[in-house]
C-alpha cells in the first residue's frame, strides 16, 4: 500500500509541475489569493479580488490536495508540510448537470457532500474543473474547487469581512470598516503575490487559485 502511495504521489507531483510550466502567466490582482502561511490545524486567509474595487478577506480551514479522476472514483493526495508525509485516499465522485455529489467511507460511516458549480463549465471533457459551493453538516459554507493543474483545493469558511481595495502600480490600499486602511507593496511571480507593510512590518504571501 505504501509504495502505491508513493507512486500514485510521484504521478501526480509530475502532472502538477508539468501543468506549472506549460500555462500562462495570469497578470494583475483581481481573483482569488489562497495565504502561503497557515496554522498548524489548516487555518489560513483567502483574499478576493474584484474588478469593482471590492474586496473580501476570508478566514477557512484549507486543506490542498493533488488529485486525478478515474471514471467515478476520486484519488487524491495530500501533503503535509510540517511532518513531508503524504497521503492517499479516495471518493466516489459524481456530477449531474451542475451538482457535484462526493462520497467518502471511513471507519464504517459514510460522509456525503453536495455542491452546486459556480458559474459555467470549464471544460465539457473534464466536469470537475472549476468552483463549487455547498454547505457541510454545520451549516458552514464549503468550497471545492478543481484546476488544470491537479489540484483539488477545499476550503470551510469561518468568517468573512468585506471592504475595497485600490491598486496604483505596486501600491495596494485596502480598507475595511472601523480599521485603519492598509498601504502594501506588491509583487507578483507568476501565481505567486507578495504584500509587504513597511509601517508595520508585515509580509503576506499568497499563490492564485484562479
Amino acid at each position: 500500500m505504501k509504495l502505491k502511495t508513493t507512486v500514485l504521489t510521484i504521478y501526480l507531483f509530475t502532472l502538477f509541475t508539468a501543468n506549472i510550466y506549460s500555462q500562462e502567466k495570469i497578470q494583475g490582482i483581481v481573483g482569488s489569493w489562497d495565504s502561503v502561511a497557515r496554522s498548524k490545524y489548516g487555518i489560513g486567509a483567502i483574499w478576493q479580488f474584484y474588478n469593482d474595487g471590492k474586496l473580501d478577506v476570508i478566514n477557512a480551514a484549507m486543506i490542498d490536495y493533488l488529485y486525478i479522476l478515474e471514471n467515478d472514483t476520486l484519488i487524491t493526495v495530500q501533503f503535509d508540510h510540517q511532518t513531508g508525509e503524504s497521503k492517499a485516499d479516495t471518493s466516489v465522485l459524481k456530477i449531474n448537470n451542475n451538482t457535484l455529489t462526493q462520497t467518502q467511507f471511513a471507519n464504517g460511516e459514510t460522509y456525503v457532500k453536495k455542491l452546486e458549480r459556480v458559474g459555467k463549465i470549464v471544460n465539457k471533457n473534464k466536469q470537475e474543473l472549476g468552483l463549487w459551493k455547498g454547505k457541510n453538516s454545520a451549516g458552514q459554507e464549503m468550497t471545492f474547487r478543481f484546476t488544470k493543474d491537479h489540484q483539488f483545493l477545499f476550503r470551510v469558511q469561518f468568517e468573512k469581512k468585506s471592504g475595497k481595495y485600490n491598486l496604483l502600480g505596486i501600491v495596494l490600499t485596502t480598507e475595511f470598516k472601523n480599521e485603519k486602511a492598509g498601504v502594501w507593496e506588491v509583487n507578483f511571480v507568476g501565481k505567486t503575490m507578495k504584500l509587504n507593510n513597511n509601517n508595520s512590518a508585515t509580509e503576506l504571501i499568497f499563490k492564485r487559485s484562479e
